[in-house]
C-alpha cells in the first residue's frame, strides 16, 4: 500500500465505502487528519490478509510480527460508520473505537491489540464482533463481551482459554467459539472444518465437563444445544453417552459432530429407555481416539434414521466392537465411510437392508481392522435376497473407491453382485 492518496487530495464528503487492501510487509501510517474528510463514511476496511480459516490459523504464528497500522485520530469524527474491519495488523490502544457509536460491526480478525476496550460494551448498535485468532495482551475479553447484550454475532478463538470463560455470554444468533486447549494436529482438523462449511453457528471445547449441561442453566448450556456444529475434545465430567446424557432432545439440530479423545464416551446413542428423535439434521461424524468407546448406536425403536449423513470416519477407537446403526436407518446420503484402527471391530457393517439404502455411497476405506469378518452380515443376505430377487443387484451402485488394508480377518467383502461400478 506505498501509494496512498495525500490528504490533501483527500476531499470526499459523500464516500461512503473506502477500502485498502495489502500484501507487502510494510507497516501503515496513516496522517492523524487522514479522515477528517469522509464524515459520511459507513464502511471502512483496512486489510492485510485474504480471508480463510486455514490461513487465519497460519496468521497465528505471525502475530509477533505483524505490520503497525497507528490508528489515526481523525476516526473519531467517522460518526455515520457502521462497518469497521482492520485485519491483520499490529493495531495496539484500539479505545479510540468506542467513540464510534452508530457502529454494527467491528470485525478484528487476526489482529493484535492491547485489550479489547471496556468502552465496546457501551456501543448499543454492535451486533456483530469478529476477534477470531487475535492476540489480545492484556485482559479478559469474555468480560467486556458479556456486558455487550445487544451483540447478535461472535467468533472468537483463544488460545488456552477453558469453557468457564464463556459462561454468562448473551444469546447469540451465530457464533464460531474455539475454546482452545486443543494439540497441534487438532486444530489442523479445526480449520480444515471450518473452512469446508463455514458454519453459522459453531462451538470448539476442549476438556470441557459435560455435567454442566445437566446441572447448569448458563449460557454454555445454550450454546451447545443451539450449535449447528461441535467439536468436543478429551470431554469430562462422566457422559457415558451423547444422547440422552448430554442432551435428552436428540440434537436433532446438529449438523457437524467431531469427538476426540473423549475416553469417558462409551456410546454416542443410548435410546434404550426412550423413544425421542435424534441427529435428525447430522452431515458429518467424525470420532477420533475414543478409547472407552464400545458401541456407537444402542437402540431400540429409535427415531433416528441418519437420513442427512454424508460423511462418516472412525479412527483409532481401540475399543469399538460394533458400530450397529439403527434398524431404521435410511443412510441414502451417505458419500464417505472411513474406518481406520478398530482392531477390535468385529460386528458387520451393515445388514442388506441398510446396505441397500446407500444408493450414492462413493468412498469406503477399511484400515487395520484386523478381526473384521464381513462388511454385509451374510446371515441375512440370502433370506433377503429370496424376499427381495428384483433388489439383489441395487446396493453400492455408486461406489467408486473401496480400499481395504489390515483387515486379515475379513472372509469377504461382499457378494460380486452387490457393486456395479468399482473403479
Amino acid at each position: 500500500m506505498e501509494n496512498l492518496p495525500p490528504i490533501d487530495q483527500l476531499h470526499c464528503p459523500k464516500l461512503k465505502t473506502l477500502l485498502l487492501h495489502s500484501t507487502d510487509e510494510s507497516s501503515l501510517q496513516l496522517p492523524n487528519a487522514y479522515f477528517g474528510k469522509m464524515q459520511m463514511l459507513e464502511v471502512l476496511g483496512i486489510t492485510k490478509f485474504y480471508y480463510t480459516w486455514r490461513n487465519l490459523y497460519t496468521l497465528r504464528y505471525l502475530s509477533s510480527s505483524l505490520s503497525i497500522l497507528a490508528m489515526p485520530q481523525s476516526i473519531e469524527r467517522l460518526t455515520m460508520l457502521r462497518a469497521l474491519c482492520l485485519r491483520g495488523y499490529e493495531l495496539g490502544d484500539i479505545s479510540i473505537l468506542a467513540s464510534l457509536t452508530r457502529l454494527e460491526i467491528l470485525d478484528l480478525c487476526s489482529s493484535t491489540f492491547d485489550e479489547l476496550p471496556q468502552g465496546i460494551a457501551t456501543l448499543k448498535k454492535l451486533r456483530l464482533l469478529d476477534i477470531y485468532i487475535c492476540r489480545i495482551k492484556k485482559n479478559n475479553p469474555y468480560e467486556v463481551i458479556r456486558k455487550c447484550t445487544q451483540l447478535e454475532e461472535l467468533y472468537i478463538w483463544r488460545v488456552e482459554d477453558d469453557s468457564s470463560q464463556i459462561s454468562s455470554l448473551p444469546m447469540f444468533h451465530r457464533y464460531v467459539i474455539v475454546c482452545d486447549k486443543f494439540r497441534e494436529n487438532c486444530r489442523f482438523l479445526i480449520n480444515a472444518y471450518l473452512e469446508d462449511h463455514v458454519p453459522s453457528r459453531a462451538l470448539c471445547i476442549d476438556k470441557f465437563d459435560a455435567s454442566a449441561l445437566i446441572h447448569d442453566s448458563s449460557s454454555i448450556k445454550d450454546l451447545f444445544l443451539r450449535s449447528g456444529h461441535l467439536y468436543l475434545g478429551h470431554l469430562r465430567g462422566g457422559c457415558k453417552n451423547i444422547v440422552p446424557h448430554m442432551d435428552q432432545g436428540g440434537m436433532t439440530e446438529l449438523i457437524g459432530l467431531i469427538l476426540e479423545s473423549c475416553s469417558e464416551i462409551e456410546c454416542l446413542l443410548d435410546t434404550t429407555n426412550t423413544n425421542s428423535p435424534a441427529f435428525f439434521e447430522l452431515v458429518t461424524l467424525k470420532l477420533i481416539c475414543m478409547k472407552g468407546l464400545k458401541q456407537v448406536f444402542i437402540e431400540s425403536t429409535s427415531q433416528c434414521s441418519l437420513e442427512k449423513l454424508e460423511d462418516m470416519q472412525i479412527e483409532y477407537c481401540t475399543q469399538l466392537s460394533s458400530i450397529s446403526f439403527p434398524r431404521k436407518s435410511n443412510m441414502c446420503n451417505l458419500k464417505i465411510l472411513r474406518l481406520q484402527w478398530c482392531p477390535m471391530l468385529t460386528s458387520s457393517l451393515f445388514t442388506p437392508t441398510i446396505a441397500r439404502s446407500l444408493v450414492v455411497l462413493e468412498e469406503l476405506k477399511l484400515f487395520d481392522c484386523s478381526k473384521l469378518k464381513h462388511i454385509i452380515a451374510e446371515e441375512y443376505v440370502e433370506v433377503e435376497n429370496a424376499d427381495y430377487p428384483n433388489h439383489a443387484l441395487k446396493v453400492f451402485p455408486n461406489l467408486r473407491i473401496l480400499h481395504v488394508h489390515g483387515c486379515q480377518g475379513l472372509e469377504s467383502i461382499f457378494p460380486i453382485t452387490f457393486a456395479q461400478s468399482l473403479e
